[in-house]
């Protein structure tokens, strides 16, 4: 699920590809330093995001080094690390702990058990450190396979909608059960999914807003580093972000889950004339409001670099999958 928020390299300075390529570098370093090898593949575009926006948001000291590592054996690379690193490092494998997990236990990927094995006992200690955190990771599994598990049976609107409303209780955001509630335009959908719209004309619809919906609610708790007056905004930002992300890759895997017969909530528009112009849409909006949440924190370091990454380097990806299809639907 990772691979979709990276920057745009030909929209950037020089110098800040070099910035940028630091800041990556420096996550993967961090990986190798505190979880080895096994944390060093987990390695992706997305914790790298959080890495540099979080330590440009709180203006954090950067130690800037360089070195040769396992992939950049022979040519010695320049790395940035901050007061960030560790948590986002940390956060890196937690995710990927579950991801890889997730891959198992739906496609009985080998290769995917057996990372998440080598993972096995770093997690465990992240999951100590971070104990607020992993389990809004455990409970978002556990959520998100109760939305499967309701539409794989096919049952009807209204069992859907109240299956999700207590999938999406058990991941809420705050100690209270209401840290906060981020508003979807579309579907008038909380963020905590403690209160379900009573829509009866689109269950696709809400399926793109649920099932997205809890991905961004663990993308909320990701980015809340530390509690403070930006916290509202960082909730926001990551859930929509964690959105995207979802049905970004729901998006790439249309023909994939068709083809095994999988949950996948763009499957109930397939049938649309305007499904390209649509799902583009659907995107563009989620992006918007995750845009919106990040204008309103003052960030001044790197900003060139971060709104590169949420006004055009989301869109890389995107344009991959659409030429590939393009060019299957010419054949």
């Amino acid at each position: 699920m990772f691979g979709y928020i990276l920057a745009n390299q030909k929209g950037l300075a020089i110098d800040e590809q070099q910035i940028y390529r630091s800041y990556y570098c420096g996550l993967c370093h961090t990986l190798a330093k505190n979880h080895g090898l096994p944390g060093q593949i987990t390695l992706n575009y997305d914790l790298t995001f959080v890495y540099l926006l979080l330590s440009s948001l709180y203006e954090t000291t950067e130690q800037k080094s360089s070195g040769r590592c396992l992939i950049h054996p022979v040519k010695a690379h320049n790395y940035i690390e901050t007061a960030i690193a560790e948590y986002a490092a940390d956060m890196n494998v937690l995710l990927s702990y579950y991801n890889l997990k997730d891959d198992w236990a739906d496609e009985k990927n080998i290769l995917s058990k057996t990372e998440s094995d080598l993972l096995k006992k770093h997690f465990k200690d992240i999951e100590k450190k971070y104990p607020k955190q992993a389990e809004a990771a455990k409970q978002y599994v556990m959520a998100l396979s109760k939305v499967e598990q309701a539409d794989k049976q096919k049952v009807e609107q209204t069992d859907f909608l109240n299956s999700v409303q207590k999938a999406g209780a058990a991941i809420s955001w705050s100690d209270n059960g209401n840290r906060g509630t981020v508003k979807n335009n579309d579907h008038n959908t909380s963020s905590d999914l403690n209160s379900i719209p009573e829509q009866k004309e689109d269950i696709a619809g809400n399926r793109l807003d649920l099932a997205g919906g809890l991905t961004g609610i663990l993308m909320g708790e990701i980015l809340l580093y530390r509690r403070d007056e930006w916290e509202k905004d960082l909730l926001e930002l990551g859930f929509y972000l964690g959105k995207f992300i979802y049905l970004m890759d729901a998006f790439e895997d249309i023909e994939k889950d068709t083809k095994k017969k999988m949950f996948n909530p763009w499957i109930e528009y397939l049938g649309r004339k305007d499904f390209d112009i649509f799902a583009k849409q659907v995107l563009t909006d989620t992006m918007a409001e995750c845009a919106k949440a990040f204008e309103r924190m003052p960030i001044l370091e790197n900003a060139g670099i971060l709104r590169n990454i949420l006004y055009s380097g989301v869109w890389t990806r995107y344009e991959l999958i659409s030429q590939k299809r393009n060019r299957k639907g010419g054949k």
